[in-house]
């Protein structure tokens, strides 16, 4: 309907307006596990990609499904454009997203949808991240996110962006609601091994609050050290952006097994590389 659009559209808008939070959630394995993330990335563009922009259409959906009590059906036939894409929402997305929608709808407790929460408290002023689904019922914080890549399983456990939100939200509710217990859980529909559950109490993270918080402020030294990792280094934009990361690049030599000097001289020589056979 008119009404559902313009509400997609407004939605659509306040993401738009929200200013990007260079240690946000989102980031987090990348500028946890290597403090010269946020300094290797400044001032480089962000492109969208089409899996990005492919979930972002899913969310949109999804929260207009949570905002409007409607089903994931009820879109099937709906396009949007986003960055340089143009898409449709179809049956069989509708079909893999409604188990999520009819679980949140399932849901006890006081219901949270795109909720923003400030993480500055466990990063630096000015952070903040915004949450898919949460709800508080009782004694317990319930953290969702969705998920709608095919490309590799996401899990809960020690998840740091779930982990994040969770203390954000928290912090916000601490003084009105007695939170002892956390179940952080992914919503990944279209990726069979993605996906599940992870209960976790406040004292452990608590405990991760203090380790996050001192990797937060090792990004702020302008000669950071730069760590490369699988993880971390999946989104940084510095790899792929001209001149790449020494660092980034030294990480996969080392699991190929190959050297600069020993590639460069295999190149000259016109020699075949010895490719290795075991990579996980």
């Amino acid at each position: 309907s008119q009404a559902v659009r313009s509400q997609m559209s407004e939605t659509l808008a306040d993401f738009a307006d929200l200013a990007h939070a260079p240690l946000g959630p989102s980031a987090a394995e990348g500028w946890a596990n290597c403090a010269d993330y946020v300094n290797a990335n400044r001032g480089l563009p962000n492109y969208d990609t089409f899996a990005s922009a492919e979930g972002t259409f899913a969310h949109h959906i999804s929260d207009m499904c949570l905002t409007l009590g409607l089903n994931a059906a009820d879109f099937i036939g709906f396009t949007m454009k986003i960055g340089d894409w143009t898409f449709k929402w179809e049956e069989d997305d509708a079909w893999l997203l409604q188990r999520g929608i009819d679980h949140a709808n399932d849901m006890p407790g006081e219901f949270y949808g795109e909720h923003k929460v400030d993480i500055s408290p466990f990063t630096q002023p000015g952070q903040f991240g915004t949450l898919d689904r949460a709800w508080i019922d009782g004694d317990t914080i319930v953290i969702v996110d969705l998920k709608f890549g095919r490309g590799f399983p996401v899990s809960p456990i020690n998840n740091k962006q779930l982990m994040l939100y969770a203390l954000g939200f928290w912090h916000k509710f601490r003084h009105t609601h007695k939170i002892t217990r956390f179940i952080l859980g992914i919503d990944q529909p279209r990726h069979p091994g993605g996906g599940g559950t992870w209960e976790v109490t406040l004292d452990e993270l608590e405990e991760f609050a203090n380790w996050i918080h001192e990797r937060a402020q090792l990004t702020l030294d302008p000669n950071a050290t730069r760590t490369a990792t699988a993880a971390g280094c999946q989104w940084c934009r510095r790899r792929r952006a001209p001149g790449g990361c020494d660092e980034f690049d030294r990480f996969m030599f080392e699991i190929l097994g190959f050297t600069p000097e020993g590639l460069d001289l295999a190149i000259m020589m016109d020699s075949g590389l010895d490719l290795p056979r075991n990579l996980d």
